[in-house]
C-alpha cells in the first residue's frame, strides 16, 4: 500500500490546483491538529455545486487516474451526501457534501495548513469538536477530549 499521507499530500496540492471548495475533516484533520492517531481514509466535506464536483472529479483524475471517477456527479452527491472511493492504494476518500441536517459546506469554519509545499484546508478544532460531539465510536471519544485540550488551551 502506497504511503497515505504522500498520496494525501499530492491530492491536496491536485485539488488547490484545481481551485476545489473543500474541507479536510475526520482522522486526518485531527492529525494535523496534533493528535497522531490511525486513520485509513481522507474525509473531503466539498462544495455542492456543479463546477465544484467537475474541478474535484478532475483533481481525483489527475492523481488517481481511475476512470470509475466519472461516476461521481452532483446527482450522485445530492443523493448520498456521502460517496466513498476505494484508491486502489488501499484506502478511502469520503466526498461528503451534508451531514444530515445539522452540518452543510457553509457551517464549517476552517484554517489553511501549511505542510511542505501544500496548503490544506483544515477544519478548525471549534468545527471539528461539534462534528464529532454527537458520535458514539471510542475513537471519537479520544478525538473529542483532544479537541476539548486544544480549545481549553486556546483560551488560557
Amino acid at each position: 500500500m502506497e504511503d497515505l499521507f504522500s498520496k494525501f499530500l499530492e491530492l491536496t496540492k491536485e485539488l488547490k490546483n484545481q481551485q476545489v471548495e473543500y474541507v479536510l475533516i475526520g482522522g486526518m484533520a485531527i492529525n494535523l491538529h496534533g493528535f497522531a492517531r490511525n486513520t485509513e481514509d481522507i474525509d473531503l466535506f466539498v462544495q455542492p455545486d456543479e463546477l465544484n464536483i467537475e474541478k474535484l472529479r478532475t483533481a481525483l483524475f489527475n492523481v488517481f487516474h481511475d476512470e470509475q471517477l466519472e461516476e461521481i456527479t452532483i446527482n450522485e452527491l445530492e443523493k448520498y451526501s456521502v460517496i466513498r472511493y476505494g484508491s486502489e492504494f488501499g484506502f478511502f476518500i469520503d466526498l461528503i457534501t451534508r451531514i444530515g441536517e445539522k452540518f452543510n459546506y457553509e457551517d464549517l469554519r476552517w484554517n489553511e495548513m501549511k505542510i511542505d509545499d501544500c496548503v490544506i484546508r483544515v477544519a478548525d478544532v471549534e468545527t471539528l469538536y461539534k462534528l464529532k460531539e454527537k458520535t458514539y465510536r471510542e475513537i471519537d471519544a479520544m478525538d473529542l477530549r483532544f479537541l476539548q485540550m486544544k480549545m481549553k488551551n486556546k483560551n488560557d
